[in-house]
This record gives structure tokens, C-alpha cells and sequence, in this order.
């Protein structure tokens, strides 16, 4: 009977140590900076619950066995880094819209961790008529241009905004991979116009919307692809007090595809 009290008592106290060193464990690891660590594929598969959360893990997983095999582990990713350069839809004439720019972004914190905020600034090279409809002034003002002298003349942009974007996967799930995400976001911009065919400068505002598609192939360092809107009113200033706004103001919209890389850090 004593050896039998003796053994159970023997249990409980290895138990308890058993029960102590894991919570020492996991408590270590949460406390842990996980940026800092080595984290390795064991790691991932054995600690799930710690590891594998908002989007942490881009891996390839084993279609065997189940287990994540190539991975990085990226915690959360705090900034994005981006150039891209787009071109027209025109297949007759890709080149009739130009455009690069860069983008900036950064991630809000855990309570909206796939709500993004940044800056962009874009130039963009294109004909007048690949970007807006033929214009014709009715009212005399000696500074417009007719339509045959506008229509193939340069337009040049450049553009500055502050947006919010979203990251999601869905078509990560259709490529069965991880590393593949996507992003829309949203730009209000100051543009600055310069209309070769005057010569004139023209100010205003406009908006950017942006989907991007990319795929992660190392633990920082991302490419894909880009479709762009960007809409823009602009307007000069008025040489009379009797010009009206509607001849001296300018509205473009114009849609690229383009090529992108980035880093995320």
C-alpha cells in the first residue's frame, strides 16, 4: 500500500513538472520576439497556436503529409515598398499611356490587421485622346485648341495622394499556395497637368484605385501584376474675370496594366 502511495505521488509530482515546464515553454514563446528567431518548419507544424496566425505563414504545404515544408515566417508584416511601371489596354498601341509609380505602405495595427494606409506619387505620359473625350470650345476663348491639334498631343501628369488599401487571398486558395495575396486600395490625389498643347499648367484633384496581384517568392521580396484607374479634374487660371470655369478646366480618366515589385519588411 505504501508502494502504491509512494508511486501515485511520483506521478502527480512529474505531472505537475511536466505541466510547469509547458507553460514555462509556451509562455517564453509568446513573450518572445519571433522577428528575432530563426523560426524553422519543426517549429511551425508543432506550434500552430503560436505561430500560424493573421496571415504569418507563407508556405508551401506538402500535399502528402500535410505538413508546411518551405516556409517563412513574417509574423506581421508592418511596411510595403513598390514600383511599377503600366501601358495602355489599347493592343494597337500599348504605348499611348505611360506610366510609373511607387507606393508606400503601412500596416494599421492587430485590431485591423489587413487595412493598409500610405502615400503614392505617380507620373504618367499620355495621348489626349487615349485619356479624355475630343474637346471643342463654343464660347470664342482665345486659349483652347481644336480637336485635330489636341487629340494627339501629350499630356503629362504627375500625381500625389494618401489612400487606405486592403490585402485579402482568394485566388491563393484557387493556386493553392500561400504565398500569393492581393490588394485594392484607394488614392485621393493632388495632380499637377502640363498640357503640351498650350503649354499651360492646370492643378486639381483626382482618385486612384488599384488592385494588385503578387506573389511573395522570398521572405521579403514580392512581384505581380497591376490594374490602375485614375480620374483627375484639373483647371488653369482664368486670364479674364469673364472666363468661365468649364473653359479653362480640364477632366481625364484613363485605365493601365502593368508590372510590380516590392519589398515587405
Amino acid at each position: 500500500m505504501k508502494k502504491l502511495i509512494y508511486l501515485i505521488f511520483i506521478l502527480t509530482q512529474l505531472t505537475a513538472f511536466a505541466a510547469d515546464d509547458s507553460e514555462k515553454r509556451d509562455r517564453e514563446l509568446l513573450l518572445s520576439n519571433p522577428k528575432d528567431q530563426n523560426i524553422t518548419a519543426e517549429q511551425l507544424n508543432k506550434y500552430p497556436e503560436i505561430y500560424q496566425f493573421t496571415d504569418s505563414v507563407l508556405s508551401e504545404r506538402s500535399n502528402e503529409t500535410g505538413m508546411i515544408g518551405d516556409a517563412y515566417y513574417t509574423r506581421e508584416d508592418n511596411n510595403r515598398l513598390s514600383l511599377s511601371y503600366s501601358l495602355s489596354f489599347d493592343y494597337e498601341d500599348f504605348t499611348k499611356i505611360q506610366t510609373a509609380d511607387f507606393v508606400y505602405l503601412n500596416q494599421f495595427d492587430d485590431s485591423y490587421q489587413y487595412l493598409w494606409w500610405g502615400v503614392h506619387a505617380k507620373a504618367t505620359i499620355a495621348k489626349y485622346s487615349a485619356i479624355a473625350d475630343e474637346r471643342t470650345s463654343t464660347s470664342g476663348d482665345p486659349d483652347s485648341v481644336a480637336n485635330t491639334t489636341r487629340n494627339d498631343e501629350i499630356q503629362n501628369f504627375n500625381l500625389f495622394g494618401v489612400g487606405l488599401g486592403h490585402r485579402f487571398k482568394v485566388l491563393s486558395e484557387a493556386f493553392g499556395t500561400q504565398r500569393m495575396f492581393e490588394i485594392i486600395s484607394v488614392f485621393a490625389n493632388y495632380v499637377i497637368h502640363l498640357d503640351n498643347t498650350d503649354k499651360q499648367r492646370y492643378t486639381g484633384y483626382g482618385l486612384t484605385t488599384e488592385y494588385s496581384l503578387s506573389r511573395r517568392s522570398r521572405s521579403g521580396f514580392f512581384y505581380g501584376g497591376k490594374l490602375s484607374y485614375n480620374w483627375a479634374l484639373v483647371e488653369k487660371p482664368a486670364v479674364t474675370e469673364e472666363q468661365k470655369l468649364a473653359d479653362r478646366s480640364l477632366v481625364f480618366g484613363w485605365t493601365t496594366f502593368g508590372l510590380e515589385i516590392g519589398y515587405i519588411f
